[in-house]
């Protein structure tokens, strides 16, 4: 959601990190592109579209499984919520073994990094990404140091609110604090990252 105010206002004049412009891209094509979503995994997976889940199911040896997900359009949202066998049928996933496997393929999207779980206001708004090193920027945001101050080589706007500021940014220690204890609280949700 924030990195859709980061879009609006941006020229094509404008000079963005190749980091920030690929996630750009991803989020403006079609919500997210198969290339940011199954290979990087940068964008969550309730986030992903239908192509984005095609390309995550043909990875897994799912090829009929992804077709029928990309012709009935079922995105990341509808592919989380997936299970039952009725549903699965509607899919024309009928035999036992191609179920198990693409249960199994659905169940390692949530026992991944989730960052579905991960509270929003632990992503930087920029890169999506649960931030290691939060700073507050002169807009009164904050965000993952290295993303903002790569923003600000090229850009002398807020990001979120597209208002003029500076390239001064101080440590969040309050939000760092928080992630923290969010980390320590749901070491599940991390598996080591």
């Amino acid at each position: 959601r924030y990195l859709m105010l980061v879009l609006t206002g941006i020229g094509e004049k404008s000079k963005i990190p190749e980091a920030v412009s690929g996630t750009i891209a991803a989020m403006t094509s079609r919500g997210t592109t198969s290339e940011n979503a199954g290979a990087t995994n940068r964008i969550p997976p309730y986030m992903w579209d239908a192509e984005a889940v095609a390309n995550y199911l043909r990875s897994k040896h799912l090829p009929g499984a992804a077709q029928r997900c990309q012709d009935e359009r079922v995105n990341g949202m509808v592919l989380l919520e997936l299970d039952s066998s009725w549903e699965l049928s509607a899919l024309s996933i009928v035999s036992a073994e191609t179920r198990a496997r693409f249960r199994e393929a659905v169940a390692e999207l949530h026992s991944g990094p989730a960052q579905q779980q991960i509270p929003e206001r632990f992503l930087c708004p920029i890169t999506q990404e649960l931030m290691k090193d939060p700073v507050l920027a002169q807009d009164n945001h904050t965000y993952e140091r290295s993303a903002i101050l790569e923003w600000l080589r090229f850009n002398k706007t807020s990001p979120l609110t597209r208002a003029e500021m500076g390239a001064v940014v101080i440590p969040n220690l309050l939000v760092k604090s928080m992630i923290q204890d969010y980390r320590d609280q749901h070491p599940h949700a991390f598996n080591g990252n």
